[in-house]
């Protein structure tokens, strides 16, 4: 079960890994190595460089608590901000997608090849637009917010994100409603479960981003742009 408990700066770091295994992604994600032995989250942030209030921030944001930011240094919670996000999307490219797809293809073999070619489809699809969002803030959105760190005049991209997002939940609800809806044969439930786990549990992991880059990142960012007044 996991814990709902505000996390504050006093704790242990190894402790809250133990109330929230999510938390380890953000350890990782802020490059913060295993082997942090008893120290405080603040001790280890603060040996990370890292602002220890945007840590418990995004801590507290992946276990539905309110947080909020004090005495924000812009740039520098901006570019630890990219740097995280950035890390997430090499998570979900190298490691969750390719999970999907393994235990995807696992399953299908079993269907008729109609049923597979669905599979394929419906799924192809949905990474297809995952890709499409994670490029579009590589390639616009983080350089534009790195370039605005260090004080470079640009125009402000048009916004996509929405769009992305929509398009990323109607494409994972196909693919969903396919296995839950259409696929027969109970003798393979198990396998049908397990790849409907790790579908639900990347949608909260790219939800948990979404509400990272709204609550967090874009705040700072309209701050940035209004002191360079772009």
């Amino acid at each position: 079960m996991q814990s709902k408990i505000q996390i504050t700066a006093n704790m242990k770091m190894a402790d809250i890994v133990h109330m929230n295994h999510n938390y380890l992604h953000v350890i990782n994600r802020f490059c913060i190595p295993l082997g942090f032995g008893d120290q405080s989250i603040d001790e280890v942030c603060q040996k990370a460089k890292l602002p220890t209030d945007l840590f418990l921030t995004i801590c507290n944001i992946n276990s539905l608590q309110k947080s909020s930011l004090s005495d924000v240094d812009y740039p520098k919670y901006a570019e630890k901000l990219v740097l995280f996000l950035q890390n997430s999307h090499n998570y979900y490219r190298k490691i969750k997608i390719p999970e999907i797809k393994k235990a995807l293809v696992s399953l299908a073999k079993y269907y008729n090849e109609n049923t597979e070619k669905a599979l394929a489809h419906f799924f192809n699809e949905y990474s297809s637009e995952v890709k499409k969002h994670l490029l579009y803030e590589e390639n616009v959105m983080f350089p534009y917010i790195l370039n605005l760190c260090k004080n470079i005049k640009q125009k402000t991209p048009k916004e996509q994100s929405e769009i992305h997002h929509q398009n990323i939940e109607d494409k994972l609800t196909d693919l969903k409603n396919i296995i839950i809806k259409y696929m027969s044969m109970p003798e393979h439930d198990m396998q049908k479960i397990d790849l409907l786990d790790k579908l639900f549990h990347f949608q909260e992991d790219l939800d948990t981003h979404t509400l990272i880059e709204d609550l967090i990142l874009s705040p700072i960012v309209k701050c940035l742009e209004k002191e360079n007044r772009v």
